[in-house]
């Protein structure tokens, strides 16, 4: 089935765990910030458990400026997240990935619409 992010075309919490390769933060020149957050809710909309975003660095071998916005995002309240390393680096400097989950407190809260 094709999809694309931010709008996957799959049921509520259809998959145990989602992963993005080599798309967000890695092309953070071409994609907005609000394009990454709204995809990061339709990642989270999909998924029962937790999210990968895999790697935190753009194709210039440096860190996303978007890490850190997530975490301060009213939109994004309902997800914990952790940047996470990793021994696989397929680029220099790939070695690391964003974990998203659902908040405890927040989890029968969040609106899945």
């Amino acid at each position: 089935m094709a999809g694309e992010l931010p709008s996957l075309p799959f049921p509520d919490g259809s998959f145990d765990l989602t992963l993005v390769s080599y798309f967000l933060f890695a092309y953070q020149e071409r994609l907005t910030y609000e394009f990454h957050r709204d995809s990061i809710l339709e990642l989270m909309r999909v998924t029962r458990s937790e999210a990968c975003i895999y790697p935190t660095i753009t194709f210039e071998a440096q860190p996303s400026q978007y890490i850190p916005l997530p975490r301060s995002d009213p939109a994004l309240q309902h997800f914990q997240f952790t940047e996470l390393k990793t021994d696989f680096e397929f680029l220099m400097n790939s070695n690391s990935f964003l974990r998203v989950w659902p908040r405890l407190n927040a989890a029968l809260q969040w609106p899945k619409e």
